[in-house]
């Protein structure tokens, strides 16, 4: 048995396919499966279930590949470490984050992050809160960047942002002429949700928990680009946080507000394994990223490493 197996028995629990498992680790398919079956006979157990139409874990196969996951994200530290100490800053580094941060975000950060660290290799991926923080105790990403309250001993995180949200409106609205807006001038009001990201739509439904205003189930949005169009055409009024807003908004679509008093935020933070063999260029980045503009004026938790 080799470390090489275990990452074949992993892909095909990830993907359920042989050929799709195969495609990601950069082999041929008779070759995979020739590997899991040899692992097989080493270990004296059926892995997977094979039939034309899919591809099974057996119950003893869901558990070795729990425990294999966390050889190989073992294996995957001694080899940071070794690179670490040939040359800590020509690292590859994964981040994880989630769909919602938006372009200016990424656009941002990577060109940070590439001054900072010019001979390292970034790579982005995107996916909710719980993905990419199963993700990051797996080791796939060794920062994960979202809205996570990871309750986790082994997880570090710093809040890079207390993000307020603001409202919009339906450029003919008859709050269109009011300053800033409070609870009560919602009430009776129909409010659209975006539902691609559950962590939005949980901070927009606390803040009307108290208040008769309707939200509309029947005007949810997978995207923040749809349901801000919703909005223009009239279907009600939204919250959304500030970065997310469209910076070429035409005033006779929609209209941006302020919420006075008690608005709703919502956290970014940073997260990391605190025993990472990255640790200190992770933190480094950390700082980086936190220097951003779209932070500048945001409030601030101090490092829990």
């Amino acid at each position: 048995m080799n470390f090489r197996d275990l990452h074949y028995l992993v892909a095909v629990a990830e993907y359920k396919h042989f050929g799709r498992a195969a495609q990601s680790c950069f082999v041929s398919q008779p070759t995979l499966s020739a590997q899991l079956k040899k692992l097989e006979t080493c270990l004296g157990i059926q892995l997977v279930e094979r039939t034309q139409r899919q591809v099974m874990l057996t119950t003893i196969g869901e558990e070795i590949v729990q425990q294999a996951k966390f050889v190989l994200r073992d294996v995957q530290h001694i080899q940071d470490l070794a690179k670490q100490a040939q040359a800590p800053d020509s690292m590859t580094i994964h981040i994880g984050t989630i769909p919602t941060l938006g372009s200016t975000f990424i656009h941002e950060s990577m060109n940070e992050l590439r001054s900072f660290l010019p001979k390292a290799q970034i790579k982005w991926f995107e996916g909710s809160n719980e993905t990419i923080l199963q993700q990051l105790q797996e080791g796939k990403v060794d920062i994960a960047i979202g809205s996570l309250g990871a309750n986790d001993e082994k997880l570090a995180v710093e809040t890079l942002s207390k993000e307020p949200f603001k409202v919009i409106l339906p450029g003919d609205h008859v709050l269109k002429y009011k300053g800033e807006l409070s609870q009560t001038d919602f009430n009776n009001e129909k409010i659209l949700l975006q539902t691609g990201e559950t962590e939005l739509s949980a901070r927009v439904l606390d803040f009307f928990k108290d208040n008769p205003a309707q939200v509309s189930f029947d005007y949810c949005s997978q995207t923040v680009d749809t349901l801000q169009d919703m909005v223009g055409f009239g279907a009600g009024i939204s919250l959304l946080p500030v970065s997310l807003l469209k910076n070429n908004m035409s005033q006779s679509t929609c209209i941006i507000k302020n919420i006075n008093g008690t608005r709703p935020y919502r956290n970014i933070t940073m997260t990391w394994r605190k025993y990472s063999a990255k640790k200190t260029l992770i933190i480094e980045c950390c700082e980086k990223l936190k220097s951003l503009s779209l932070f500048g004026a945001s409030e601030r938790n101090s490092l829990r490493a």
